[in-house]
């Protein structure tokens, strides 16, 4: 199932888990979809896109929630945000742990 906004294509919803999450209304996961998407539109066009991480992961966990499942935070793919440096294939790789690949010149989790 596709979702989209304004005629973009947001994302697609696996038809299984849905099914298997017993999940039969996806307004709400259509909202957190779009809600994401848009505030990635707004971390690509900041100058501070920092500022947006912790309003991020908040949104992971709300679409977590929406799709049955616990709160955790090992499971955000951080390294997918707008503008992060972070190790991509690396994390990927250890995805989902609890030890991620950082990268100290990422403007959103380096130390600058």
């Amino acid at each position: 199932m596709n979702i989209y906004n304004d005629e973009e294509l947001i994302c697609t919803l696996n038809g299984a888990l849905l099914e298997r999450q017993g999940i039969t209304d996806i307004t709400r996961l259509t909202e957190l979809y779009i809600e994401k998407h848009n505030l990635e539109k707004v971390m690509k066009a900041s100058d501070d896109p920092k500022v947006f991480v912790d309003e991020w992961h908040d949104i992971e966990y709300d679409i977590q929630e929406a799709w049955g499942f616990e709160r955790s935070r090992k499971h955000h793919r951080f390294w997918e945000m707008p503008k992060c440096g972070c190790p991509k294939l690396d994390n990927i790789d250890v995805w989902p742990s609890e030890m991620y690949f950082m990268s100290g010149s990422c403007v959103l989790h380096g130390k600058k």
